[in-house]
C-alpha cells in the first residue's frame, strides 16, 4: 500500500495530516496545502459521492459500481470528490482492499468523513484524521465525525465553532460542513453555529436516499451513494458546480453516463 501524507490547514492548534492515495497526490499537494486568507476564487466542480458500503449482499457488485465513480469524476473534470463515510459494511479486509484499489483511481483529491459502519481502528489506519478543515480555491471544507457523543462530541463541537471563525475571518467565498449523519436540525447546538455562521451548504450520506433536507438558511444535501438506495432515486451521487455567487448542484444517477461539466463564465 503507497500513501503519501498530505497537510491540512491546522485544526486544535496543531497540525492536522491527512493521508490520501498517491494517485492524487500531485494534485491534492497543491488544493490541500494551508491556505492564506483571501486565497484566490476560481470556478470549480466536485462530486458528493454518497456511501460506498462495500460489503453485503456481494462485495464484488458494490465494489464495481464504486469503481466507476474514478472514471466519472474525470470526465467531469471534478476538482474534489467527497464521500461521507461508510466506506464498507462489514470492515473486513476484502472491503478494504477493495476500497483501496478504487482510491488508487482517482485523479483528484478525495476527502473522507466516517460514518456508523467505519470501525475507529479501521478509519484510521486506511484513511487517517476523523475531522479536519481544508481550502480549495478560497472555500473551506469543514469536515466532522458526527458518530461522536459525550465529551467527544463537545470537544469536537469547540473545534467546529473555532473552524468556522477562521472561515469567517480568512473571507472565504463559501463554507461548506461534511459529515455523515444529516441531523443538523436535531443537534441544536450544531444547527445553532451552522446558522451563526452562515453555512449554506452541508455535505452528508447515511440515508441511502436523495434527500434534500432545508434548514434555516441552509440545505443538506445527501447522495444514496453506490450500494444501496431507499427512494426512488435510484444509486447515484450529486455534482455541485461553485461559483463566486452561487452554488449549482444535480443529482446523477448510476446509470447515467456524463459528459464534461460545463462552467459558467
Amino acid at each position: 500500500m503507497i500513501y503519501q501524507w498530505l497537510y491540512n490547514r491546522p485544526a486544535r492548534g496543531a497540525h492536522v495530516w491527512a493521508v490520501l492515495p498517491l494517485a492524487a497526490a500531485l494534485l491534492a499537494a497543491v488544493a490541500f496545502a494551508a491556505a492564506p486568507p483571501d486565497q484566490e476564487f476560481k470556478p470549480f466542480a466536485f462530486i458528493l459521492a454518497g456511501d460506498p458500503e462495500l460489503g453485503k449482499p456481494d462485495v464484488r457488485n458494490t465494489a464495481d459500481r464504486f469503481a466507476l465513480l474514478p472514471q466519472r469524476a474525470a470526465r467531469i473534470k471534478a476538482a474534489l470528490v467527497v464521500i461521507p463515510g461508510d466506506m464498507t459494511h462489514d470492515d473486513t479486509d476484502e472491503e478494504w482492499d477493495a476500497i483501496e484499489g478504487t482510491l488508487k483511481q482517482f485523479s483528484m483529491p478525495v476527502k473522507i468523513v466516517p460514518g456508523n459502519h467505519d470501525k475507529p481502528k479501521s478509519f484510521a489506519k486506511h484513511v487517517g484524521e476523523d475531522h479536519c478543515v481544508f481550502t480549495l480555491n478560497n472555500c473551506d471544507f469543514v469536515c466532522l465525525n458526527s458518530n461522536l457523543g459525550g465529551s467527544a462530541a463537545k470537544t469536537q463541537r469547540k473545534w467546529f465553532e473555532d473552524a468556522l471563525k477562521a472561515s469567517r475571518e480568512h473571507h472565504r467565498t463559501h463554507t461548506f460542513v461534511v459529515l455523515h449523519h444529516p441531523n443538523v436540525a436535531k443537534d441544536e447546538p450544531l444547527r445553532g453555529l451552522v446558522i451563526r455562521y452562515g453555512v449554506k451548504v452541508v455535505l452528508a450520506g447515511h440515508l441511502h436516499t436523495t434527500a434534500e433536507i432545508a434548514g434555516k438558511g441552509y440545505t443538506i444535501y445527501v447522495s444514496p451513494g453506490t450500494a444501496r438506495f431507499r427512494d426512488k432515486g435510484g444509486l447515484g451521487y450529486r455534482v455541485f458546480k461553485v461559483y463566486k455567487d452561487r452554488i449549482e448542484q444535480e443529482f446523477v444517477p448510476l446509470e447515467k453516463e456524463v459528459a464534461e461539466a460545463k462552467l459558467a463564465p
